[in-house]
């Protein structure tokens, strides 16, 4: 089963009241993990144009529900009209919104993308729907369509009435001779004469030509294919207050995976510096203590850039599924408003 998507619908106007123009842009956090089919959903940006009444209507995968992975994934929006400043603001899907149609104005916004984020419900029941609109004119005349395919052929008509018998021909010209007649008895048959001698045994013939090479036999059956390895993601997002405060952020994530690291990636939106490390334990220690630290000497780090990666993972531990896994910020500093943090690993 495919995971789940939701009709995402809006009317923007101006101050006037009249129709806006302009686009709305959606943006997921993270990137989304679907488990049932290991589908992957990127964080592409999204955008949709308002039309020529300011609506629009945009079809999102949703971020919240049974096989999504990471937890806390949200939508940054940004509403873009022209005439007037730029707004942004978070929200979530949640699965049991699927199929829609949702307004967009019945959703609960968020200011910053909080580490974990609650299903969203909509915001009171949908008012009665309004007068019907005058009907709008007539459209102009089309092109003229194809020609229609040949009709099926007409039964056959009934048979004609006999002509009348011609004038009799001229008569025709004396055949040829007819066939000799049959030959006559044949005479009895002679004495047999007697046997001659036997003549001389011939020579060996010579060996014949070696026979052409059979058909070769048919390739057999493709053997199954080996055993792969997975690849999953740990996501952390970190907004606003978040990054001004160090220490462990709760709650966390539950891992369902036995997790092996094999690579950190820090995404931020702006310049920072920043050292991160990975706590986990199981859940009846939650939460985990500094004793539960897993990221070694190869910590997430950031100096003076917007972006940083690495596979050295030295001295790195693994996650057990159903552990859980939090995130510890132990420094930060820059312009950065939202940092992502990604644990890329395999699974077992």
């Amino acid at each position: 089963m495919a995971a789940k998507t939701v009709i995402l619908e809006g009317t923007y106007s101006t101050s006037s009241g009249d129709p806006a123009e302009g686009w709305v842009y959606f943006k997921l956090t993270s990137p989304l993990v679907y488990d049932e089919d290991d589908m992957i959903f990127a964080n592409d940006k999204i955008s949709a144009q308002l039309d020529e009444d300011g609506k629009f209507s945009v079809e999102l995968v949703c971020t919240s529900g049974e096989g999504l992975q990471p937890e806390g994934v949200l939508y940054r929006v940004i509403v873009d009209i022209v005439g007037s400043s730029q707004t942004t603001f978070f929200m979530s899907l949640a699965d049991y919104l699927a199929p829609g149609p949702v307004d967009i104005s019945t959703l609960q916004p968020f200011d910053a993308a909080p580490s974990v984020v609650w299903a969203v419900i909509p915001v009171g029941s949908t008012g009665p729907a309004g007068p019907t609109g005058p009907e709008g004119s007539q459209g102009e005349k089309g092109d003229q369509g194809d020609q229609g395919l040949q009709g099926n052929q007409g039964p056959q008509g009934e048979k004609g009435d006999q002509g009348e018998q011609g004038e009799q021909g001229l008569i025709g010209l004396t055949g040829p001779a007819g066939p000799t007649g049959s030959q006559g008895i044949q005479g009895l048959t002679g004495a047999t004469g007697a046997p001659g001698a036997q003549g001389i045994q011939g020579n060996t013939g010579a060996t014949g030509s070696q026979g052409i090479q059979g058909i070769q036999g048919l390739t057999g059956p493709t053997g199954p294919q080996g055993p792969g390895t997975a690849v999953r993601q740990i996501g952390f997002v970190l907004s606003g207050v978040e990054l001004l405060t160090t220490g462990v952020k709760l709650p966390g994530i539950r891992c369902p995976w036995n997790f092996t690291p094999t690579r950190w990636t820090i995404l931020a939106n702006g310049l920072c510096s920043l050292v991160a490390d990975v706590w986990r334990d199981i859940l009846a220690n939650y939460p985990p203590t500094i004793a539960d630290r897993i990221a070694g000497t190869d910590k997430p780090t950031v100096s003076a850039a917007p972006v940083a990666t690495s596979i050295a993972m030295t001295g790195w531990g693994t996650i057990s599924a159903g552990d859980i896994v939090v995130l510890e910020l132990q420094s930060f500093s820059g312009v950065a408003t939202l940092v992502n943090i990604i644990v890329e690993g395999t699974v077992s």
